[in-house]
């Protein structure tokens, strides 16, 4: 037998007999959790423009059916709590059993009668199971009070009974309960909506009919099933798509969230309802094949474009209002061609930098913009290069904290211990010796004459303030705009202490072999390749500023505003 999966509302378990076993703990919601349930289901029954056939959601309910009874491998807490409000409202309900607690079915048939006893109970499920039930009553009469409601209890059981559903999902009699139920318990991971999808897709009885063919077009979409998840697996591929850090158990799941339609505010479980309707009306294979496969090969299809994967994985990455899901819907919509596609694409890119002007972007006031300048920069950049394999990163780029880096230091700001101040004095000691100015040779020399021992803060910023004065005819002033910035991670932004030119080089030179990523045009700053004048290699001057932002400007010349070109 294969696993069953539905929609199943409360009134069809009412013939059920639940079985709670030994391995599950015994009943414990309190206070809050039953007040949560019973609000979620007054707040959809006083819904305004509710559509017809529109249900309240409840979470999976996983069983292993064994003659006539339901062995409860998920879902026992809220079973018995929807259980206790039923015999509140005096109403039919299911039986439920707790293997550990002999007589608790009948507790529970009997609460009314047995919230009254004044004695407290020994058992302690009991003791939550009472608890629960003056929740409940508690909670009814406060409504009904407050808001005048005196058909409260009436609307509230045939609500429960007939627009409440659970998500049923009964396993086959192979199945190892216990693990499944350590998996969904103790390791806090519940049923996601790709494997309750997978369910509806494999379940033999959602086939019209079965027979060897049928068994054959589940292994297919199985097999094709793997091969999307193995390649969404690759982060390459899933960091183009998605451009945050998401736990997904399974990555699929993101192609079915936007399938769907799901927005944050929807609950846990949207997406596999809307899959649930949509196999009301067709088949599986058209499902698999016209909906999940072809949103799938799409995706792989941009992922290989060169120019595609690297215009949409900037817009994306950079934040802009747009989403893989919505570019799909759009691409469908309009029916575009791929070079029609490829111009759209071009002009959400220039839309994001309407209001940009490269030569007034400021640090810090207009950060986001120049990040973003700076990461088109990049990914254009890596998109010109001659080898057709060569991607931009965007995996990398996901996965770091970015900042961006003075490429020739204005302050001495955190560098605010002694022995940072003594590092910072060698390295440029070092990086000075290089210089054949005389100029350079007395800073040497006055940093060499520093009183190490007692060096304070205060003296060690006087210092760096007098040394900068002292270049800045070679550097040149304002270099808080885009032209003495680029883009660097966290951890290499930290570890280069506010050093000058000559010392960052050297840093982010030798990270870059080390294997860190530093993005390309990073790189390419502090290697002069932006300079027209490359013949001194170890400071960043006003005209390397100029030639680098010349640089930006001719690269993004289709991007910008006609001024800016």
């Amino acid at each position: 037998m294969n696993n069953l999966i539905e929609m199943r509302e409360i009134n069809k378990l009412i013939k059920e007999q639940f079985y709670i076993p030994s391995y599950q703990r015994g009943y414990r919601w309190d206070k809050k959790q039953v007040r949560d349930l019973l609000d979620d289901i007054y707040e959809f029954i006083n819904k305004p423009n509710k559509k017809e056939g529109e249900f309240y959601c409840l979470q999976p309910v996983v069983i292993l059916r064994n003659g006539e009874r339901c062995e409860v491998i998920d879902g026992q807490q809220r079973l018995t709590t929807i259980a206790i409000i039923q015999r509140y409202l005096r109403g039919r309900t299911y039986s439920i059993e707790y293997a550990t607690r002999k007589g608790s079915k009948e507790y529970i048939e009997n609460i009314i009668e047995n919230a009254k006893e004044e004695i407290a109970t020994k058992n302690i499920d009991y003791y939550f199971m009472k608890k629960a039930y003056l929740v409940v009553k508690d909670w009814f009469e406060q409504v009904i009070n407050e808001n005048e409601e005196s058909t409260l209890e009436m609307d509230f059981y045939v609500t429960l009974g007939k627009n409440c559903k659970v998500i049923w999902y009964e396993v086959n009699d192979n199945a190892d309960v216990e693990s499944i139920f350590t998996r969904l318990n103790i390791g806090k991971i519940p049923l996601t909506n790709s494997e309750l999808i997978k369910a509806l897709l494999l379940c033999s009885d959602n086939f019209d009919e079965y027979d060897e063919m049928t068994h054959l077009r589940q292994l297919e979409i199985a097999n094709e099933w793997d091969m999307i998840e193995n390649t969404l697996q690759d982060d390459r591929f899933w960091y183009f798509i998605n451009p945050k850090i998401n736990p997904m158990p399974t990555r699929i799941e993101l192609i079915f969230d936007s399938i769907s339609g799901k927005k944050s505010q929807d609950d846990d479980y949207f997406t596999f309802r809307y899959f649930n309707a949509l196999l009301q009306e067709e088949s599986i294979i058209a499902v698999w094949k016209n909906e999940i496969k072809q949103y799938f090969l799409m995706l792989y299809e941009w992922y290989e474009d060169q120019k595609l994967f690297h215009s949409i994985g900037y817009l994306i990455t950079s934040g802009y209002d747009t989403s893989v899901a919505k570019l799909v819907d759009i691409y469908r919509n309009k029916k575009y061609k791929k070079s029609e596609f490829i111009d759209y694409i071009k002009s959400l890119i220039k839309d994001s930098l309407k209001d940009i002007d490269l030569s007034e972007l400021e640090y810090p006031s207009d950060n986001y913009e120049i990040k973003n300048v700076l990461l088109l920069f990049n990914v254009l950049t890596t998109m010109k290069m001659n080898d057709s394999n060569s991607r931009f990163p965007f995996d990398s780029y996901v996965k770091n904290i970015w900042s961006l880096e003075h490429i020739h230091a204005q302050q001495a700001e955190g560098l605010n211990k002694k022995e940072l101040w003594i590092s910072w004095i060698d390295e440029h000691i070092n990086s000075f010796k290089l210089f054949v100015d005389d100029k350079y040779k007395k800073i040497v020399a006055e940093l060499e004459s520093v009183d190490r021992d007692n060096l304070t803060g205060e003296g060690f910023e006087n210092l760096f303030e007098h040394i900068k004065a002292e270049i800045k005819d070679d550097y040149g002033v304002d270099l808080h705009y885009i032209d003495n910035l680029a883009l660097l991670d966290k951890d290499t932004n930290s570890s280069l202490s506010n050093a000058f030119f000559d010392v960052k080089r050297s840093i982010i030179i030798g990270r870059d072999r080390n294997g860190y990523f530093i993005p390309v045009c990073t790189r390419n700053v502090f290697l002069k390749y932006y300079s027209n004048d490359p013949s001194q290699v170890h400071y960043w001057s006003e005209t390397d500023r100029k030639d680098y932002l010349k640089r930006i400007q001719i690269d993004l010349a289709e991007y910008l505003p006609s001024g800016e070109k």
